[in-house]
């Protein structure tokens, strides 16, 4: 089977899980005997303004200026006009829409398996009805309801997400999408939140867990896949940035820390992100902080695994997150802020502990956490997820 992949970004270009997931599912089609394609941006200093196709892993991958204000990954250096603006222009970004038709006319694949798509042109769901292939696309988070992608606890009612916009926006998005074949999220909550808001009306909505295995370093039987440290160690894995919740994390540790509650503990983050200095001025006057930058997957595998909890105190309306499902499938328990659909795979496998998205909840959350260690080093989660590139392989064949 010839299948087609398109995503804003693809590596090394890589944001969030999103785009990670894309390379996982290509490389994974090409070791089950398919051919398969991949569509992304790239910037102008790549590609100029034409295509360059490489292979990667015998991955055909397709690189295409983005027609756009400014790169996907530069968007959190820009003004809110610009991006605003840009916004407007992927609405109707024809000039990517042409290219991509024009490698869909080439290609000729038997399935095309659409992800995010902001910061390129949003017509594309157009090109490929109009070209009558078969079209199954993932939901990633609120990007196609909510402009930016992005919604905090307390943010609902703003204009910027119920507005007049928003609504304009929501209509141009239902209208442009209509009905792919089958539509996928790894989130019972994030379907619902487009069902709700009638999208899709006549697509097969599927949840799909995006659950690949156990990372590369489980080596071991997940029961004693735990590695203890000498304290008591918190672990967030993530993005750092303040919607992230790690800010309001790493103060109440400080603050916690300071006045003797967590005696033996210690919080290690490791990531990179806008607020990446920031996150190291809050930690520098605790020594019981460690901000380890970023970090290759088996070397994240190996934190999880001495880590005695993951946290993941986001304030955002998130879908599923990774780190949650890695955290899961390595045998260690995770708190998570009870928030979209964060939360799912923590209470359908009793894998840790949902926590309120506020900073009252988190604070008493990690005392009880220190308070009751033997409880919480007992709880060891068994994920036992079907594997998502079989599941979309089913698909693909269903479609």
């Amino acid at each position: 089977m010839k299948i087609c992949y398109i995503s804003n970004l693809y590596p090394p270009h890589v944001r969030g899980g999103a785009e990670r997931i894309v390379h996982r599912l290509a490389n994974e089609a090409v070791m089950h005997g398919h051919d398969a394609h991949v569509i992304t941006s790239a910037p102008w200093r790549e590609v100029q303004f034409s295509e360059i196709e490489t292979r990667e892993h015998r991955v055909h991958v397709h690189r295409i200026f983005h027609w756009t204000f400014f790169f996907n990954l530069d968007s959190g250096q820009q003004p809110a006009w610009l991006r605003i603006l840009n916004l407007s222009w992927s609405c109707k970004n024809f000039l990517f829409a042409w290219r991509v038709y024009k490698i869909l006319r080439r290609v000729r694949p038997d399935i095309v398996h659409t992800h995010n798509l902001a910061g390129t042109s949003f017509l594309i769901p157009l090109v490929i009805k109009m070209l009558h292939i078969k079209h199954i696309h993932t939901l990633h988070d609120i990007q196609l309801a909510v402009a930016s992608g992005r919604m905090c606890v307390g943010e609902e009612l703003d204009w910027i997400h119920h507005g007049w916009l928003a609504r304009a926006f929501q209509f141009w998005q239902c209208a442009i999408w209509a009905s792919p074949a089958i539509v996928t999220a790894p989130s019972e909550w994030l379907l619902k939140f487009y069902k709700s808001r009638n999208y899709f009306p006549d697509s097969r909505l599927e949840l799909v867990r995006h659950y690949f295995g156990a990372p590369v370093a489980a080596t071991t039987e997940f029961p004693h896949a735990h590695i203890a440290r000498e304290k008591f160690t918190y672990l967030f894995v993530g993005q750092l940035e303040r919607a992230k919740g790690v800010l309001m994390l790493i103060t109440l540790f400080n603050e916690l820390y300071s006045r003797g509650d967590l005696p033996e503990a210690e919080l290690v983050v490791v990531g990179t992100g806008a607020d990446h200095k920031s996150a190291e001025l809050l930690a520098a006057s605790c020594p019981a902080i460690h901000v380890v930058g970023d970090m290759d997957s088996s070397r994240v595998a190996h934190m999880m695994r001495v880590a005695d909890i993951v946290v993941v105190p986001s304030l955002l309306y998130e879908n599923s997150p990774t780190v949650v499902v890695e955290a899961l499938a390595l045998g260690r328990p995770v708190s998570v802020s009870d928030v979209g659909g964060a939360a799912e795979l923590v209470k359908n496998y009793d894998g840790g502990f949902a926590v309120a998205p506020n900073e009252a909840a988190w604070r008493e959350h990690l005392v009880w956490l220190f308070n009751h260690q033997q409880s919480v080093v007992q709880k060891i989660p068994l994920l036992q997820i079907p594997n998502a590139v079989k599941h979309f392989e089913q698909l693909y064949e269903r479609a």
